[in-house]
């Protein structure tokens, strides 16, 4: 038995394997709007392969129009870590629609989402590198010159983090920013 998903206009066809519903990587790069969609969910697999675990990926045989075939799918699990790993700007929301459609249990999300960022930060030390420094409470001028890099890679980076949910975005930013604004010039003058 198997399900049908629609995803921001993309359609998804869901396998059932064992009970839970599993996604064909050559569908999941549509609604990630990856140029070149089969072929980039393979490259971002291959690249990552020692990330997913056995109950996160598999190869069956599907029935097409052109009889069996091998197809690679992904459970709700490693469609995560896929949209993690595809730096896709709406990434974000299509993982959090496939652990809410198609994940059973519910109350794991949070231990997913752990681990999920824990595969993530494994596989991108510059980002685990900058997120423990934030943990340290370092400043973004002292984390610039540990990286050695400019205050644009570093905000890059972060804004990147932000979007994975591997930082938090403070609530109140625009308060944040109006205060440094109006404390800078008693920075200067003291």
């Amino acid at each position: 038995m198997s399900e049908k998903l629609t995803f921001e206009g993309a359609d998804l066809d869901t396998i059932t394997i064992n009970g839970q519903e599993w996604l064909r990587g050559a569908q999941i790069g549509y609604p990630l709007e990856l140029v070149n969609p089969v072929n980039a969910i393979t490259k971002i697999y291959k690249r990552n392969r020692h990330q997913f675990t056995p109950d996160m990926t598999m190869t069956i045989g599907v029935q097409t129009a052109g009889g069996e075939q091998l197809a690679r799918v992904y459970s709700p699990r490693g469609v995560a870590l896929l949209c993690l790993l595809s730096r896709s700007p709406v990434a974000d929301r299509f993982r959090a629609f496939v652990l809410d459609r198609l994940e059973s249990g519910g109350a794991d999300d949070s231990a997913l989402l752990a681990r999920t960022q824990s595969a993530l930060l494994a596989a991108r030390p510059d980002l685990a590198q900058i997120r423990r420094y934030l943990d340290l409470g370092l400043a973004p001028w002292e984390i610039r010159r540990l990286l050695a890099c400019s205050e644009n890679t570093l905000r890059r980076r972060r804004r990147e983090m932000e979007a994975l949910g591997l930082v938090a975005v403070p609530a109140n930013l625009a308060a944040l920013q109006a205060q440094a604004v109006r404390l800078l010039p008693r920075v200067q003058e003291g």
